[in-house]
């Protein structure tokens, strides 16, 4: 509720309904108009029709998310090299041979 003014004007109340990561639904009213069961049910009526546009809504920047973030996760990833052989245990390609099955 707004605060009250020097004038004895009528005081304005902002009454909001809404799920996490959605907008919510905003209704202003007087005080004195305020019947706080009708309006509320009245909003909760309207996000209950919006539910499924809603959630369709969720969905999609979930999906839209996880898209832009695979490129990042495709960068960052390391691919490790082959261990090096060291020089000390290669042979000449004559020993190499002497070892060397062939299958047909």
């Amino acid at each position: 509720m707004l605060p009250k003014t020097d004038a004895d004007q009528t005081r304005n109340a902002v009454i909001a309904v809404g799920i996490k990561n959605s907008p919510p639904i905003i209704a202003s009213t007087t005080l004195e108009q305020l019947e706080l069961p009708a309006q509320i049910n009245s909003m909760l009526s309207q996000l209950e029709a919006e539910l499924s546009q809603r959630k369709a809504a969720a969905l999609e920047l979930v999906e839209k998310q996880q898209i832009e973030e695979m490129p990042q996760n495709y960068k960052q990833r390391k691919v490790e090299a082959p261990p090096s052989v060291p020089l000390s245990t290669q042979t000449s390609t004559g020993s190499a041979q002497k070892h060397q099955l062939t299958l047909f």
